[in-house]
């Protein structure tokens, strides 16, 4: 009877450690299993940069592949830019800017014709900026800009002659011609001149098929002709001179074969 007694405690102390043995074990690795994150709220907030107003416009009347957004805030500074310029039809053209500055800031888009913008919208970070459109004013008659070599401005003064103009109702079967020469005035290397041939002041008032000059001056980098009646012509630093001579007629193509071709 006592060793039956002595049997059963044994067996019964026995299966207390085994239990015990497993506990121990498998707690630790439980424990490491577990995966503990400390409860917190995080919140995100965002806005526009600003609530004041941009002001838009091209740089020149005409055709322009560029818009100028003005009065840009330090707080919008680094942020993405996007803008549709809209004409009464829909959006005429779209460009975006990777990084702000403050202050002044040229956007690229599609080629535009300024006179058809009714309005512009304006993303800063995809939020929308009150912004007004301004059509740009026409050109001076003459607008000189002193430039480096490399093209950028250098601040110098620059300054030109009157213009000395001679038309005649034509050349050959051309039905309306006009030379113009003039003398530009700076101490840097080089310059960019914009010329309004709408300037009724200087020019005959009206819009030619064809430019050319004696080559020393060239269509200015970027320049297009369909800015016409706008025409932009840097000095052509291969030669000496800092006279600007060109000619110009309403009839497409022509040019004597002395002459630089610039818009045809």
């Amino acid at each position: 009877m006592m060793r039956r007694f002595t049997g059963s405690i044994a067996a019964v102390v026995a299966a207390i450690i085994v239990v015990s043995s497993a506990f121990v074990l498998a707690s630790p690795a439980s424990a490491a299993q577990l995966s503990v994150k400390s409860p917190r709220i995080v919140t995100v907030s965002a806005s526009r940069c600003t609530s004041a107003t941009v002001a838009t416009t091209a740089p020149s009347p005409g055709s322009s592949t560029v818009l100028r957004i003005s009065n840009v805030p330090a707080s919008c500074a680094g942020r993405s830019v996007s803008v549709q310029i809209v004409g009464t039809s829909g959006v005429m053209s779209t460009g975006t800017l990777s990084s702000a500055t403050a202050g002044t800031n040229n956007v690229t888009v599609g080629s535009y014709a300024t006179a058809g913008v009714v309005s512009v919208a304006v993303f800063f970070n995809t939020w929308w900026i009150n912004n007004t459109w301004t059509k740009p004013a026409p050109p001076p008659a003459i607008l000189c800009t002193s430039l480096a070599l490399d093209g950028t401005p250098t601040g110098a003064p620059c300054t030109t002659s009157t213009p000395s103009v001679t038309t005649s109702g034509g050349q050959g079967n051309s039905p309306s011609y006009m030379a113009a020469q003039f003398m530009v005035n700076t101490t840097s290397p080089n310059y960019e001149v914009v010329i309004n041939l709408a300037d009724t002041t200087v020019f005959p008032g009206w819009t030619p098929g064809s430019v050319n000059g004696n080559g020393d001056s060239i269509a200015a980098p970027g320049y297009s002709c369909s800015e016409l009646p706008v025409l932009r012509l840097a000095r052509n630093t291969s030669n000496s001179s800092f006279v600007v001579y060109f000619e110009a007629t309403t009839k497409e193509h022509f040019y004597n074969s002395s002459s630089t071709l610039i818009c045809a």
